[in-house]
């Protein structure tokens, strides 16, 4: 990392650490967890490329994507060998009037699971929320209906 330094008001020389760009993004995940792989999958955009529906900002749907998706990875292969919903999945959506992301995912979910998928939404220092429990969001674990 570059680093910028000036004097502060006591005529110090401090640092100014140099702005890293964040490039939040909107979209639909999964995370694939398969014996001792366990993998993030995920289709996203820029924020400001998503579709506006009903107040927010958003993009990719689960069912489409992974109907139409050619594996190229085990992750992948995994994904596709069986239902869309099977693994814990969730999706990112912006919304302009609170310049808040919103978080719909799968409460089994762990933080680790989280923290991967936030590093790869990028949020940086935007406002974000974890939405409430969502049934849409809910993998085979979860509910026994998808078994």
């Amino acid at each position: 990392m570059t680093d910028l330094w000036k004097f502060d008001e006591n005529g110090e020389v401090v640092r100014i650490p140099e702005e890293v760009e964040c490039n939040p993004k909107v979209g639909i995940f999964w995370i694939i967890k398969e014996g001792d792989l366990e993998e993030l999958i995920a289709d996203a955009v820029p924020y400001k490329a998503g579709t506006l529906h009903e107040e927010v900002q958003q993009y990719g749907d689960h069912f489409e994507y992974w109907q139409s998706l050619q594996p190229k990875t085990h992750a992948e292969e995994m994904l596709k060998s069986k239902r869309f919903d099977h693994y814990s999945r969730g999706h990112v959506d912006y919304n302009p009037g609170s310049k808040t992301f919103l978080l719909y995912a799968d409460l089994c979910l762990s933080a680790e699971d989280l923290t991967a998928a936030f590093e790869m939404f990028d949020f940086g220092d935007f406002n974000f929320k974890m939405m409430d429990e969502d049934v849409r969001y809910q993998c085979a674990r979860c509910n026994p209906a998808l078994r």
